[in-house]
This record gives structure tokens, C-alpha cells and sequence, in this order.
């Protein structure tokens, strides 16, 4: 028979340490050698492990480093401070106390499958930590004034005050002070200690200065700065600016200019003065006052004055020209007389009107102007007393019947006596301007007219007009027309 290789395999979980002995019986039929027997020795033992740290490199003081080393067996690690300035905490979180050279060790001691691993040690060079120092601003200050100090170091270590320059001194570490005006320089510094290097140290300059108040008086407008006491450091430049003009119904402010007291300059014009403040000062807005002049003309005439804002005090000079025909009369408002032209003074808002009245004759007072219209342009006197147009009527009272003296057919009379059942229809042609009175009489020997009663004052809004004139009786009647102005 041919040889044959057979693979066995012996079952050794759960097996403890130490040595075992099993034997294999192989049994093949017809085999010269069979039963065969095969011993075999099996030594158990607990596995190597190692153990890998890596080193986390150089540190700062305030660092934390988390440890994280691993076995080869996945057993957990632990670790031992061995040397230098560090604190272990939680098993793996190293800390540092100090600058310096700080080993640590890691290690394994295994467990029943496992050997106990070699420890493995690092170092690590740990140097200070940096900080820095938060010193902020300090405005410009009065020298009256007392500051307390206050800057911060990164580290939380305390920083120390000190003067680099400058009129101030310093009490109890941090209450600043000043012994005049100038500029200060401020110096703040923390020398560090085993944990922290020391900080840059950190400065704050800043000017001391006195304050000076500026006064702003203003009546009217709107200043800038507004009116009031206002308190500047020495050295603020100013611009100082008031709105013009102000203006109060008819009633105007305007500004002149300013006055300053206790600076220089002490007065200009204009609405804007710019300064340095250098000690307290009082700026006064200067105004003068306008009033609303309201010139007017009444009907048949002119005035040379346009009117507007006139300065207080002062006097405006106003001539009143009649139309052709007209003469000035009188002034009215806030102006009265005849004076022509007229000196008006300025002292409140102020209206005046000229008013303006017809030229008349003498003789049968008739105006001028209608005269014109007439075509009677001169010799007014005589014109009134003429006939031109023969119709019995002289111009003048052709005037007070408003008939054209020219024309001979236009003249008052009744043009119509007409009876009816009622009574006697008299017409006339009139004028809506006018007033008419119709009278009577029963004789004209005694030219004794009487009115006719409810037949006075008659007006119309024609240029005809007719009445009934209820019948009389007792006798007969004779009509006639009387016509006067309004």
C-alpha cells in the first residue's frame, strides 16, 4: 500500500498554563503499522506584549496634554509621573507647574493571556508661557481729576502701575492723579513667574488738560452750540454757528454778527465764528430787527413803495401819484394825514393805503373825469355851465341826471304819461346809478311841487323805469322828475 500523510490537531482553549501531553491514535485496516500512536507536548504560556508612547513634543506651561498610549495586547495603558514640574489628573491629562524636563511612564502588567509589557518612558521639555496685557485707552482727562487704574494680563496675574511721563503721580498702586496740565504716559507691566514669562509692557498717553466754559447767548435763531453754558477741554477748536434770520409773523431777526468777551477776537459779522478755547469765554449772537411794511393804493392812483422787510428805526420815505383827473386825499392804516410824500417810520410792522378822490368843479360840482369822458378835456369851470348838445341842460346837471351832455336827445324827462285803470303809467328812461323822486302839483303858477306819496327814492336796475300813480279825483295834476346821486 502506498504511504499517506494524515494532518491531526489537538484543542487547547480554555487550557491553562503549563505543560500538557496528548497522543493521536491513527488506525488504518490492513495497515502493517496500524494501530499508530503519536504523542505530542503542548507548552501554554502568556503572550508577549508591547507598549507604544508617543512623545507629544515640547510644551508650554499652561498646556494640558491628554496621554494616549496604546498596548499591543489592547490592554489599556496607565501612566506614573516619574520626574520634573507636572501633575497627573484622571489617569491620562498631564498638567505642568513650572518650566523644566517632565518624564512620564507608560505601562502594561498584562493579565492571564498576556505577559506584562516593558515600560516605556518620554520626556518632555516644557518652557513658559507668553501673556500679554489689556491696558485700555484713557481719554483726555481734566486736570482735577483723579483715575483709577485698570489693566488686565492674559496670564490673571496682577499688573503693576507705574508713571513713564508726564505731570501725574500714583497712590495705593492704581489711583492716578495729576499735578498739572501735559501730556501723561502711563506704563502697565507684570513681571510673570514660574508659569508665565514676563508680559510686554503696555503704555497709555493721553493729554491733561483744564476745562473752560463758553457761554452762548441768543435771543432768536437757532445756535450751535445752542444757547446756554457749555464746558470744552482747553485746546477744542469751535465752530460756532447760528440760523438767520427768525422770523415771527411780521416781525423778522436778523443776525449782525457777534460779540466775544474774555477771547480773542472779540467781535466780526457773519453767522459763523470759529475759536480755540484757551480759557472761558461768553459769545453773544448780535440781531437787528425788520418789520413787514404793507404798502397799497387805493382805486384812481399809484404809490412808488413795493413794500417788504424794512430795518427798525428807519425811516421809509412813500409818494402817492394820482391818476389824471384824481388828487391825493389822505393815508389810512397805520399812516393818517395828508402829507404826500409820507416819511414812515419803522418802529412795528406797519400797512398804509393811499386813498385818492375825483377832481370837481366848483360850479355845479362835477367830476373831472366824467368831463374827460365827454370830450371836455379843459375849462372845466366854464364847461359846467354850458349847453353844447342845446337841450336845455347844462352840462353840470347833466352830470347829476347821468345823460351825455353832447347829445341834445339824451336828457331827463318823462317820456309817457299814459292813463289806465289803475291810475296814470308815467315812464322815463333813467340810470341804475341814480335816484329818482317823482313830484306834483295842481297849478304851475305856484310852483308848489309836492312828492308824490310811496314815489321817492326810486332806483332801478333798468334804463327804463314806469309807476302807476293812483288817479286823483279832485283835480287835475302836473308830473315832474327830480334826480340826485345816491
Amino acid at each position: 500500500m502506498d504511504s499517506q500523510v494524515y494532518t491531526a490537531a489537538v484543542a487547547h482553549t480554555g487550557l491553562d498554563l503549563g505543560s500538557y501531553c496528548a497522543t493521536n491514535v491513527i488506525t488504518i485496516p490492513g495497515a502493517t503499522n496500524s494501530p499508530l500512536r503519536i504523542p505530542i507536548t503542548l507548552n501554554v504560556i502568556r503572550r508577549p506584549q508591547t507598549v507604544a508612547f508617543p512623545n507629544p513634543g515640547s510644551q508650554l506651561t499652561t498646556n494640558i496634554v491628554h496621554l494616549a498610549g496604546t498596548a499591543s495586547s489592547g490592554l489599556p495603558l496607565f501612566y506614573s509621573l516619574y520626574s520634573g514640574p507636572g501633575k497627573l489628573s484622571e489617569g491620562s491629562n498631564l498638567t505642568f507647574t513650572a518650566a523644566g524636563v517632565v518624564k512620564v511612564m507608560a505601562w502594561q502588567l498584562g493579565d492571564p493571556l498576556w505577559d506584562c509589557a516593558p515600560p516605556v518612558t518620554i520626556s518632555i521639555n516644557v518652557t513658559k508661557a507668553g501673556q500679554a496685557i489689556d491696558f485700555p485707552a484713557i481719554g483726555n482727562l481734566c486736570v482735577t481729576s483723579t483715575v483709577p487704574l485698570a489693566a488686565t494680563a492674559s496670564s490673571g496675574l496682577p499688573v503693576t502701575f507705574e508713571v513713564a511721563s508726564g505731570p501725574a503721580v500714583i497712590s495705593e498702586g492704581t489711583n492716578l492723579a495729576f499735578t498739572g496740565p501735559g501730556v501723561v504716559s502711563i506704563l502697565a507691566s507684570q513681571a510673570g513667574n514660574a508659569m508665565y514669562e514676563a508680559a510686554p509692557p503696555a503704555s497709555n498717553a493721553f493729554r491733561v488738560s483744564d476745562l473752560y466754559s463758553l457761554t452762548v447767548v441768543s435771543p432768536y435763531g437757532t445756535a450751535c452750540p445752542a444757547a446756554g453754558e457749555h464746558t470744552f477741554w482747553e485746546g477744542t477748536v469751535l465752530t460756532n454757528t447760528v440760523s438767520t434770520p427768525d422770523t415771527y409773523g411780521a416781525t423778522q431777526y436778523v443776525c449782525a454778527g457777534w460779540v466775544m468777551s474774555s477771547h480773542a477776537p472779540t467781535l466780526g459779522a457773519g453767522t459763523q465764528v470759529v475759536m480755540t478755547v484757551t480759557n472761558s469765554s461768553v459769545l453773544t449772537w448780535q440781531w437787528s430787527t425788520n418789520y413787514w411794511l404793507v404798502p397799497a393804493a387805493g382805486p384812481n392812483g399809484s404809490i412808488d413803495a413795493k413794500g417788504g422787510w424794512c430795518m427798525a428805526g428807519t425811516t421809509t420815505q412813500i409818494t402817492a401819484t394820482a391818476d389824471s383827473y384824481y388828487h391825493f386825499a389822505n393815508w389810512s392804516g397805520d399812516a393818517a394825514g395828508s402829507a404826500n410824500p409820507l416819511n414812515l417810520l419803522m418802529n412795528t410792522p406797519k400797512s398804509v393805503t393811499a386813498h385818492f378822490e375825483e377832481n370837481r368843479t366848483t360850479s355845479r360840482p362835477t367830476p373831472e373825469w366824467w368831463l374827460a369822458k365827454h370830450g371836455i378835456t379843459n375849462n372845466f369851470e366854464a364847461a359846467v355851465n354850458d349847453d353844447p348838445d342845446h337841450d336845455g341842460a347844462p352840462t353840470g346837471d347833466e352830470y347829476v341826471m347821468n345823460t351825455d351832455p353832447t347829445n341834445g336827445l339824451s336828457v331827463l324827462r318823462l317820456t309817457g304819461i299814459v292813463p289806465s285803470a289803475t291810475g296814470w303809467i308815467l315812464t322815463w328812461p333813467c340810470a341804475t346809478d341814480r335816484v329818482y323822486d317823482v313830484q306834483f302839483t295842481r297849478t304851475l303858477s305856484d310852483h308848489a311841487w309836492l312828492p308824490v306819496p310811496g314815489k321817492t327814492n326810486l332806483m332801478s336796475t333798468t334804463e327804463r323805469l314806469s309807476i302807476t300813480n293812483p288817479p286823483d279825483a279832485d283835480a287835475r295834476q302836473f308830473y315832474r322828475l327830480k334826480v340826485r346821486l345816491p
